[in-house]
């Protein structure tokens, strides 16, 4: 159980606090508001799919799709893409996870690209708007973590670009 970003609430205990005092006191008079506008009485919802936004309890909307954090992002991933570029990495279409007073969703059309590149057991990622964006991202991002070995290995081979 999480507490939705907008929530009245800094923790679960308060939450399930408040939760217990209005359906146990006040259990014929508290409704929750679902997405569609429509409501329910408190106490039909159990205190794991609810949360109190704006006031107003709120009927929490089934989010299991996995989400993947990229650069502190929250994506679900989605199709493969075909690419022309010669590189080691994969690419997918990626779904951005927002998140309004009932619960995270995602848009209906993927908005990013998501570069992976997995080697050694590691996963390495990135995200961009195009793939040539994702693609430098995750170069970028490869550079930042290897550029010591990278360094050391053109050190040690005497190359020099010309």
């Amino acid at each position: 159980m999480s507490l939705n970003a907008y929530s009245e609430f800094k923790t679960e205990s308060e939450k399930i606090a408040a939760y217990k005092r209005d359906t146990m006191l006040r259990s014929n008079t508290v409704f929750a508001q679902k997405s569609d506008g429509s409501h329910v009485p408190l106490k039909s919802v159990p205190v794991t799919s609810v949360d109190r936004v704006g006031d107003m309890w709120r009927v929490q909307n089934k989010f299991d799709k996995p989400i993947r954090i990229v650069r502190k992002e929250e994506f679900v991933i989605g199709n493969k893409l075909p690419h022309i570029e010669h590189t080691k990495f994969d690419f997918y279409e990626a779904f951005i996870v927002g998140e309004n007073c009932y619960g995270k969703f995602i848009f209906p059309k993927p908005n990013y690209i998501v570069a992976e590149y997995v080697v050694g057991g590691r996963i390495f990622d990135a995200y961009g708007k195009t793939i040539e964006d994702a693609r430098a991202y995750l170069g970028i991002k490869l550079y930042d973590e290897f550029q010591d070995v990278i360094h050391e290995s053109i050190k040690s081979k005497g190359q020099h670009q010309k």
